[in-house]
């Protein structure tokens, strides 16, 4: 198989396979691969979409290294974090009138 030719000479080889749902080369592809990356579009397809792609990942006993979430708008994502300190000293005397 060309996959495995591939690994005689290079250490890693990576394939970019077309989408999961409606296709079967993805899974076909799962099981002569030593692992997959799952790559998901931030708002391109719905939840239940990606759970499907990876049942279908499953189902064929896919490696599955990680996933990658691309394309995300991050002012929109609503997530961020920060952190504050503040410290004073002196007197609250008030000033009235002029001198």
């Amino acid at each position: 198989m060309l996959i495995g030719q591939l690994l005689e000479h290079f250490d890693h080889v990576v394939i970019d396979a077309p989408p999961i749902l409606g296709l079967a080369d993805a899974p076909l592809l799962s099981r002569a691969v030593e692992g997959c990356i799952f790559v998901i579009e931030a708002d391109g397809v719905a939840v239940r979409g990606i759970k499907a792609s990876l049942d279908r990942l499953k189902s064929v006993q896919a490696h599955i290294f990680g996933a990658v979430l691309t394309k995300l708008k991050k002012r929109e994502a609503g997530y961020g974090y920060g952190y504050g300190y503040g410290y004073g000293y002196g007197s609250n005397l008030e000033r009235t009138g002029s001198s």
